[in-house]
């Protein structure tokens, strides 16, 4: 099942947000497998998870959030080069958390793998 519809889906039994009654979540390993700008073609979006998940309020209070992509994947060649991939994802993940009321939100370890 896609991600995306479950996160929607599983918010839409009421108009109120998840912190009202709905799931929570204390941790989720967002195991992307590709690019976090996802792809256009199967409309997918890893991005656009990562903005669902905490604008329907899904982390609860301490929660984890694992995030893991492929940089080598990029849908756009980068013109600004004053800062990584990874910083700008950490920026990403941040400040959609903040947007949405999840104001002690920081970044904890990142590690290259495979």
């Amino acid at each position: 099942q896609r991600l995306d519809h479950w996160l929607i889906s599983n918010n839409s039994s009421s108009n109120t947000t998840n912190s009202e009654g709905n799931l929570n979540c204390a941790y989720w390993f967002a195991d992307m497998e590709g690019s976090i700008m996802g792809h256009q073609g199967h409309r997918l979006s890893p991005a656009k998870d990562v903005m669902r998940y905490f604008r329907y309020k899904y982390p609860i209070h301490g929660s984890v959030l694992g995030l893991t992509y492929d940089p080598r994947k990029l849908p756009y060649e980068r013109k600004n080069n004053s800062s990584s991939l990874q910083e700008d994802i950490i920026d990403f993940v941040i400040t959609e958390a903040q947007i949405h009321g999840f104001h002690n939100t920081h970044f904890v370890k990142a590690w290259n793998y495979g």
